[in-house]
């Protein structure tokens, strides 16, 4: 099956983030929100964006960990469990749905508003939906494409909202910004949550992480820069609207932002905001339909939805779920009020802000090793409890409609998940490592494929700049493993060397290694294990390479190890040690690896197989070296040869 490729970089993520943003919140929202607090909306804007940063924060982190397609799906799904995951990526699929249903229903108004036609409420809805098919064909093209056309959207509708700031400013009159706060702190706090969808698009970038160029770095830099861009041009547009239009036309209109070109600044401005407006829909739209059809593209290669949705075509988009999640978008747009539908939309968005938050906290108390994100959320959990607090009270004061909206979202996805997708799936998320912590309970039980699926995405990220792989290689010894030996005695023998080398207790080395082994934490598969263990005091990491050519004995269960590679790291580079452990798990999975592994008569020809990529059989050839170092040679411990030292001369 195909696979998606690699094409956002730091301008089609930044273009993404602020398209889905910079529409409703601007266009429609300012009106509406000076009716409940006054001039107090300036204010109201800018607090909300606040409250973003939390679950920016927080899914940059998740982000980093785990680039994968679907977002905030996937992220909770490992965090909290399938069940949570069904939960919020249906949630979160038909939040997109519904502001992109939106947003081209406000594009279809302004559209027709600009050639000043005036037109009943159906003919905007074939629009529309006509725009709706014109987007789906621009995504199944490709995501390179797709970003291309939203970094241009995005510049337009911002130089043009630029301009409308810097001359909005001329015609100021500060007289208009007193009494501020007219209706209490109650009705401010109300006006935060009608604008905090404004901001909803900021994190939406985390859905195509598996699509990004350096996701490490890109990702951070595109939400923050995002986040901040758009804040300004919030803050700066609704302090014009609110400081040049009178009141009793700015009360409720929903569209303050034409009404304040056309009365401030003549027909021309009007018109180029108008454009904008149209402009900033399209964007709007075009931003949440990529990122709402990788939720179902995700959610089935996990098993939580049929297994339709994960076809990828001849561009690597996933088509099917496109096209699917189009559909229903056009039926959004004849069958639901999508404005009221975008409030409901925004409690939920609000819900998963306080989810994601609270996975960071999940997955960094489980004390999983393989979780190691290249971004950390400062100031942790404290920005995660605020953040999580913050949009809970938020949700209650939108009202009860939308509490009980979130309520049976959530029912609706417990009961999908119990009727269809508890029988796809065997794995539990990190909350069940974390409470199984807090039981004192041995996590042995659990179902590995949420450490494998971090495993396999450490593979994935690969070695950062700078990390000493190949220092560490081409110090580590090689020993041969000699028939009869078992897992067990190889690690005792191991300890023994560690001992010597590094001064280090021995039992203390032999029963960490046999835990971690125990626990399900040494990485095993074909033929491979990683035994590894992090001290405080150690300076370095330090590498140890078995080999067994006639398999060395595990439990009757599983197959023979022929490669161990022991790891012994430190506490304070946690994570270099896992990404070391990664590659080294890359490098073996490599066709032909074992083969010549086994092959090998010096230690410099088995540290060259981890240093060169191995394509074919050709491209190294294992010879017998006489001036190299030869391989040592480890005897079982229960043999009459050197027995007073687990290592035979070389």
């Amino acid at each position: 099956m195909r696979e998606l490729k690699k094409h956002l970089e730091f301008r089609d993520l930044f273009a993404i983030s602020t398209g889905t943003m910079i529409s409703s919140g601007f266009f429609i929202l300012p009106g509406i929100a000076f009716s409940l607090t006054g001039p107090s909306v300036i204010l109201a804007f800018f607090l909300a964006s606040l409250l973003v940063v939390p679950a920016l924060l927080s899914k940059a982190e998740l982000a980093t960990a785990m680039p994968r397609s679907g977002g905030v799906y996937f992220y909770l799904d490992r965090s909290m469990g399938p069940a949570a995951g069904t939960v919020v990526g249906l949630g979160a699929w038909v939040g997109l749905i519904l502001k992109a249903s939106f947003a081209l229903i406000g594009f279809s108004i302004y559209f027709f508003g600009l050639l000043q036609l005036k037109v009943s409420f159906l003919p905007l809805q074939i629009f529309a939906s006509l725009t709706c098919l014109g987007l789906m064909f621009l995504n199944i093209r490709g995501t390179k494409l797709t970003g291309r056309v939203q970094w241009w959207l995005v510049v337009v509708v911002l130089c043009a909202l630029i301009s409308f700031i810097a001359i909005g400013y001329r015609k100021v009159e500060f007289s208009r910004y007193s009494p501020f706060l007219t209706n209490g702190w109650q009705n401010l706090f109300a006006a935060m949550g009608l604008v905090f969808i404004s901001y909803a698009g900021v994190t939406k970038i985390a859905s195509v992480a598996e699509e990004v160029k350096n996701p490490a770095k890109n990702i951070p830099w595109a939400m923050g820069a995002s986040l901040l861009v758009v804040t300004l041009v919030y803050v700066g547009g609704v302090s014009v609207v609110v400081g040049t239009l009178p009141k009793d036309q700015l009360m409720g209109n929903t569209s303050p932002i034409s009404a304040t070109a056309l009365w401030a600044m003549g027909k021309w401005m009007f018109y180029v905001v108008s454009i904008a407006a149209v402009l900033a829909f399209a964007s709007c739209a075009n931003a949440a339909l990529m990122s709402a059809s990788r939720f179902p593209f995700a959610m089935a290669r996990d098993g939580l939805l049929p297994k339709f949705f994960t076809q990828i075509g001849r561009t690597y988009t996933p088509y099917k779920a496109i096209l699917f999640t189009s559909g229903i978008v056009v039926a959004f747009i004849f069958l639901f009020d999508v404005k009221e539908l975008a409030k409901l939309a925004s409690a939920f968005q609000l819900f998963l802000y306080a989810l994601c938050s609270f996975a960071v906290i999940v997955m960094r108390e489980s004390k999983i090793e393989e979780y190691s994100p290249c971004f950390q959320s400062p100031a942790y959990p404290y920005t995660q409890i605020f953040g999580i607090g913050g949009c809970l009270l938020l949700i209650t004061l939108l009202g009860i409609v939308e509490i009980l909206f979130c309520l049976g979202a959530i029912f609706f996805g417990m009961l999908w998940f119990y009727i269809y997708a508890r029988k796809q799936v065997k794995r539990e998320g990190a909350f069940q490592w974390l409470w199984n912590r807090v039981r004192q309970k041995k996590s042995d039980t659990l179902h590995p494929s949420l450490i494998q699926d971090l495993r396999q995405i450490q593979k994935e990220k690969g070695l950062k700049e700078g990390d000493p792989f190949k220092e560490i290689v081409c110090k580590a010894p090689v020993f041969e493993i000699e028939t009869g030996e078992t897992l067990e005695n190889f690690l005792a023998q191991v300890s023994e060397y560690f001992k010597n080398t590094l001064n280090i207790e021995k039992t203390e080395l032999i029963d960490k290694f046999l835990i971690q082994n125990k626990m399900g934490n040494t990485p095993v598969e074909a033929g491979i294990a990683i035994p590894h263990h992090r001290l405080d005091n150690l300076g370095e990491i330090h590498l140890v390479i078995g080999r067994s050519r006639h398999g060395l004995k595990v439990e009757e269960s599983q197959d023979p190890l022929y490669a161990v590679f022991v790891i012994l790291g430190c506490s304070n580079l946690s994570d270099l040690h896992i990404r070391i452990l990664a590659e080294l798990a890359r490098r073996a999975e490599q066709e032909n690896f074992m083969d010549l592994f086994l092959q090998a008569e010096t230690e410099e020809e088995v540290h060259t197989l981890f240093l060169e990529n191995l394509p074919d059989t050709e491209k190294i050839q294992i010879l017998p070296n006489e001036g190299g170092k030869k391989i040592k040679r480890i005897v079982p411990l229960n043999s009459d040869q050197n027995s007073s030292s687990p290592f035979s001369p070389s």
